[in-house]
Order: structure tokens, then C-alpha cells, then sequence
């Protein structure tokens, strides 16, 4: 725990105060964003991935252990997701907003479709959690929430790639259209 801690604060002391090497000319030091920005994506994918893993083994094997570790992981998946979208939101404030007012809403949210499609995907997994309680029987909850987390995660790669490829907008990569 203690090793974990100090690894942490190492990467956001260093990651925050360290000159880079290199900038591109549209980022400059904003880049540094990427070191914590994107890892949460992935950590939130990672944690998508592995809480419909148990959800599938839940359904075949029933055992309550299975929907205990789906659920947790999906908890982890709208933490991740929540810190990436407001890292997001203050890497685009920077990157893209730069030239509208600071009380400009879309100065920190420009609608970009990528952008738009991880709050979609968060907000599928905080359905989750509200369809969770919605059920008092256990066994009947846990059902119903592995397949709508089989679904869930289903909606995540198309969210995060194929959509934002499709519609262009603000991110790299993101189809013709793409300009940062």
C-alpha cells in the first residue's frame, strides 16, 4: 500500500514538473495531460471488460461471488470514466477552448464526438447501478444486471472508436476531420 502510494504521488509529481522533451506544436506542454488522461480510458475499458467477464460467469456458474466482482469492477469503470471525462474536459479547455471565455461552456465541453461517446458509455454504466436497485431479489438483480453489463460493455468500443472514426471531430485519429 505504502509502495503504491509513493508510486503515485512519484508519477504526479514528476509527470506534473518535468519539462518534456518534446512538444508538439498544437499541444506544447499540455501533452503531459496524455500520461493521466488516457491511462484512465484504458483503466476504465480494462475494468468494462473484466466486470462483464464476470457477469458471463455468473450467469453460468450462479455463483454470488461472480456478480460481487462484476459490479465492483463496474464501479471502477464510471470512476475511471468520471476522471477522464473531467481531465478531458480540461485538456480540451486548454487544447480547443482556449480562445472563448472561461464562462463559455463550450470552452470545456466543444461537443466532440468522441468526447460525447464516453459520456455515453458512462452514462450506460451508471444505468447499471440505478437498474441494480431497482430489483429486490437478488438472484433476479444479478440476472437482469449481467445482461444489461453484456450489452454495456458491447457499447463500448464503438463508442470509443468506431463512432468517433465515423463522425471526425476534435481527438486525433478520429476520422478525416480530426485537427488536433
Amino acid at each position: 500500500m505504502v509502495l503504491a502510494i509513493g508510486l503515485i504521488g512519484y508519477a504526479i509529481i514528476v509527470g506534473l514538473s518535468k519539462v518534456l522533451p518534446y512538444q508538439n506544436a498544437n499541444l506544447g506542454q499540455t501533452s503531459r495531460t496524455i500520461f493521466y488522461h488516457v491511462p484512465m480510458w484504458f483503466a476504465m475499458m480494462a475494468m468494462a471488460y473484466t466486470s462483464v467477464y464476470h457477469s458471463i460467469q455468473f450467469l453460468r456458474k450462479m455463483k454470488p461471488r461472480h456478480d460481487i466482482l462484476a459490479r465492483e469492477s463496474a464501479r471502477l469503470t464510471v470512476f475511471f470514466g468520471l476522471l477522464g471525462l473531467i481531465t478531458g474536459s480540461i485538456w480540451s479547455r486548454v487544447t480547443w477552448g482556449e480562445a472563448l471565455a472561461t464562462s463559455d461552456p463550450a470552452a470545456w465541453w466543444p461537443w466532440d464526438p468522441k468526447q460525447t461517446c464516453a459520456l455515453i458509455c458512462v452514462l450506460i454504466y451508471a444505468g447499471y447501478f440505478l437498474l441494480r436497485v431497482s430489483f429486490e431479489n437478488v438472484i433476479q438483480r444479478a440476472k437482469v444486471a449481467a445482461v444489461l453489463n453484456i450489452f454495456a460493455a458491447a457499447s463500448v468500443y464503438p463508442l470509443f472508436y468506431v463512432v468517433p472514426k465515423v463522425l471526425g471531430g476534435l481527438h486525433p485519429n478520429t476520422g478525416e476531420q480530426g485537427s488536433a
